[in-house]
């Protein structure tokens, strides 16, 4: 019983897809700003704050009609770092999976003024965005 009641929690944790509904998925490095665009045009409202690493999950939100209906689905995703897949985190493989699964449209968040961090310098964004061409 335990384990069902654990299996429950967590998957009313992951949000849940339309799949009726064009997706947009945002994708990028830690701290470029994903989390705050989902934010501001959507109905979703993942964690923002100044450091790496904030989004450990996928965060779903919609951006709605004058009338309120359910346009399209906007999802915030974890950061990619330029490494292999074997090294890549948890947060990392969703964030793929999400890309390979989900899309209608991905969009590559990009943060030019140098103030993402080390983790997420200019060079290491357009790593990310190199090696996301190639794969798909």
């Amino acid at each position: 019983l335990d384990l069902l009641l654990d299996m429950g929690k967590e998957l009313r944790s992951v949000p849940m897809i339309d799949p009726e509904l064009p997706t947009v998925v945002l994708v990028g490095s830690p701290n470029v700003g994903k989390s705050s665009i989902v934010r501001t045009i959507s109905t979703g409202t993942p964690e923002v704050s100044n450091y790496p690493f904030t989004t450990r999950g996928m965060t779903l939100g919609h951006i709605l009609s004058p009338e309120g209906e359910r346009i399209c689905q906007v999802m915030d995703t974890p950061g990619l770092l330029p490494r292999e897949d074997k090294k890549r985190n948890e947060m990392e493989m969703l964030t793929l999976a999400s890309m390979q699964h989900l899309p209608s449209i991905t969009i590559f968040v990009l943060d030019l003024t140098g103030e993402s961090g080390s983790k997420s310098s200019i060079d290491a964004q357009l790593a990310v965005r190199k090696e996301l061409q190639i794969r798909f």
